[in-house]
């Protein structure tokens, strides 16, 4: 299998309505070669539309369907945030995901090269995924962990400013309603080495969905040898993942910072679906390339 044909399973994820009906929109304003103005005293404009683009939109408008789909068990190589906003609320059963911690920190193996990626924590998009009270609804039917690192939990308090069309939006990171501990076997070598303790434990941040029930209630601290993080410097162990997902009856399990692809493999080696984005294209190709070995 190429980096460029994931099969996926046959399954597609549709876009919410509302992203349905603003491409209506779009396409409207394109036959009609007018457009609204959000400036006062200005709601519509003329505008020049060529005769092809026009013709194409014309044709998309009587096909009656707008929707954008998405190709379930698949690694979409771009920033998740080009596309949260397409997705229904709790249109997945779970979100297992490990963010940019925001440490910039230096991989030990010289091949992982500079961080470039791991600028802050995204606050605004943990928030958006996990809090009903989001713009997106919250992403997961039945629970969403997000790993993090000790100084993460301070996210929680601090207020994140979105540009959004109707201004700036203040966004506060709703607290936890557990935090697991993954104690990590071999690993923590990285910190204040000097004046620190030793970093021998990551966390995950779990926000439980509307219809959350687990098989049987978990224990919160999970033990497991650290990976050799040959495929990406933050790399999780398969077994830890698998376990997380073990604890639901679920179907799909999302995650948009797929980074060497761990949850897609957790998810098909226990015979589930998954679906996510990994922007750098050197991750990406990694976890395609660690699906095709588990014949994916």
């Amino acid at each position: 299998m190429t980096l460029r044909e994931q099969k996926g399973c046959g399954r597609k994820i549709k876009s919410n309505a509302n992203t349905s009906c603003l491409i209506k929109g779009i396409l409207e304003s394109v036959v009609h070669n007018r457009v609204e103005n959000p400036l006062p005293g200005h709601t519509i404009v003329d505008i020049e539309i060529p005769p092809a683009m026009k013709e194409n939109a014309e044709y998309l408008l009587s096909a009656g369907e707008f929707d954008i789909e998405y190709p379930c068990c698949t690694i979409i190589n771009d920033d998740c945030r080009h596309h949260l906003i397409n997705f229904p609320p709790r249109c997945f059963d779970l979100v297992v995901t490990d963010p940019p911690y925001g440490k910039k920190f230096k991989p030990c193996q010289e091949h992982h090269g500079k961080v470039d990626w791991d600028g802050r924590f995204p606050t605004e998009m943990v928030h958006a995924m996990s809090d009903e009270t989001s713009i997106l609804g919250g992403l997961a039917r039945l629970g969403s962990y997000i790993f993090c690192e000790w100084d993460n939990l301070w996210d929680h308090q601090r207020r994140v400013d979105v540009v959004t069309p109707g201004g700036s939006l203040a966004i506060t990171l709703k607290k936890p309603k557990s935090v697991l501990v993954w104690h990590k076997i071999g690993g923590g070598g990285m910190g204040d080495t000097a004046s620190e303790h030793v970093r021998d434990y990551e966390m995950a941040l779990f926000y439980p969905g509307p219809d959350h029930r687990f098989k049987k209630r978990p224990k919160s601290v999970l033990t497991y040898k650290a990976p050799g993080n040959n495929s990406h410097p933050t790399q999780k162990p398969t077994g830890l993942i698998k376990q997380i997902l073990g604890w639901y009856e679920f179907e799909t399990v999302f995650d948009p910072y797929m980074g060497s692809g761990t949850t897609a493999i957790a998810a098909k080696e226990l015979g589930k679906h998954f679906f996510g984005f990994e922007a750098k294209e050197k991750y990406y190709r990694h976890a395609v390339r660690r699906l095709a070995e588990i014949g994916m």
